[in-house]
């Protein structure tokens, strides 16, 4: 699903975008490989996460962010999100999501500097870079889009500004009608994320010219779609039954927004994602009707074994 979104930073940004991600894909993979002979496990060469740990810190990223930026973000997934628990698949935290907010913290100004898509991109120090305006900026100074069927088609497939893999809306919506067939339970997680994040933005919207251009504005900012798909429904960090995943993404969508209206940073999304990592065991307890169940029988066999005891 990460090839998409990939392909249309390189339409959209160029050889820039393909040598950021290919540089973070190397880093994430020598830096696992470290890990696994510090940890004295078998090593695998390619592994499947930390390939897809590399791709979305850099997607999350500006087109114009510099190497050392990139390289430090992977570092920290590694070193603070990786490391600690094993260097396993099964993780309390999304490591690109704490590396999108280790940066975000560190290099404000850095992380929200986005390239324009008129002239040819080039690295944020650079005398030639040329700094655009993302929706998320616009959001959050009140300013908005006009509202012709030209100007919502562009934003949809992502012609503005932002995270060189995140800003093509339209196919990441694409990505979740495919997560609908393969995960249905990781596919009522982002539903639930994006039908209370419309909601939200319909009834609260941050701009004067109306509901409808709030919601396409709101979709089509900063990482919300990218992270709704690829962060908040990854494995062991969220629940796994149908009704705890829908309420967790409605709970993760309505957190989202209220980062964004009251929050310092245009984009907080990865904020939230951290929280809901740390509430997941919550709502699997609260709401996964199997999760129940399964407890009950534990507790049954439980009585049973300190009944044959007193026997």
């Amino acid at each position: 699903m990460l090839w998409a979104p990939l392909l249309m930073a390189w339409y959209f940004y160029g050889e820039r975008a393909l040598r950021l991600a290919f540089i973070s894909v190397l880093l994430s993979l020598s830096l696992s490989f470290i890990c696994d002979l510090l940890l004295k496990k078998k090593t695998l060469i390619l592994k499947p996460s930390a390939i897809v740990t590399g791709l979305l810190i850099s997607l999350m990223l500006p087109a114009g962010a510099s190497f050392s930026l990139l390289s430090a973000s992977v570092a920290f997934a590694y070193i603070v999100c990786i490391l600690p628990f094993g260097n396993g698949e099964k993780l309390p935290f999304v490591p690109a999501a704490a590396a999108i907010t280790f940066a975000t913290v560190c290099r404000t100004a850095a992380v929200f500097t986005y390239p324009s898509l008129s002239y040819p991109v080039t690295a944020a120090g650079d005398p030639a870079f040329v700094e655009g305006t993302s929706l998320a900026y616009s959001l959050a100074q009140g300013n908005s889009i006009h509202s012709g069927a030209t100007s919502v088609i562009k934003i949809f497939i992502g012609e503005y500004p932002g995270p060189m893999g995140a800003t093509c809306t339209l196919i990441l919506l694409a990505a979740g009608v495919y997560l609908f067939f393969r995960h249905r339970n990781k596919f009522l997680i982002f539903f639930g994320y994006i039908l209370s994040i419309c909601v939200f933005a319909a009834v609260f919207p941050r701009i004067l010219t109306g509901s409808y251009n709030s919601v396409v504005m709101e979709l089509c900012s900063g990482t919300l779609v990218f992270a709704g798909l690829f962060l908040f429904t990854q494995p062991y960090c969220s629940p796994s039954g149908n009704l705890s995943g829908f309420l967790f993404g409605i709970t993760s969508g309505l957190l989202v927004m209220l980062f964004r209206k009251f929050g310092i940073y245009e984009d907080s999304t990865c904020f939230v994602v951290l929280i809901m990592n740390a509430l997941s065991p919550l709502f699997t307890k609260a709401f996964d009707l199997s999760h129940r169940k399964e407890n009950k029988k534990k507790k049954a066999r439980l009585s049973y074994k300190e009944r044959a005891k007193e026997a």
